[in-house]
């Protein structure tokens, strides 16, 4: 196996670690039956010419219980990708979310 390879290899496994550890701490404050989650951790890899899309070697997960909620995620993921003046260096921001009329 090449350098970069096992480097990646051990990189995600690091990360699936620190995903676990997220999934303890979910348990430890007993919020599984309310707990909400999106993600995706990734590598992109180079992008050679020709290619349509960036190709991306990535763990991914979502923890939602029906289309409401996903909808209500999906749409607050967008809000953190094109904020309208919104601060998300100000607790408020996260706290509010899934309030109404919040993503």
């Amino acid at each position: 196996m090449d350098n970069d390879k096992e480097k990646r290899v051990e990189f995600f496994i690091a990360l699936r670690d620190k995903i676990d550890e997220i999934s303890d701490l979910v348990d430890k404050y007993e919020y599984r039956k309310k707990f909400v989650s999106a993600f995706i951790f990734g590598i992109s890899q180079d992008i050679e010419e020709g290619d349509k899309q960036m190709n991306i070697q990535a763990i991914t997960g979502m923890t939602v219980i029906d289309e409401d909620e996903l909808d209500a995620v999906l749409a607050h993921l967008y809000n953190q990708y094109a904020p309208d003046e919104q601060d998300s260096t100000d607790i408020n921001f996260w706290l509010n979310f899934g309030d109404p009329g919040q993503a």
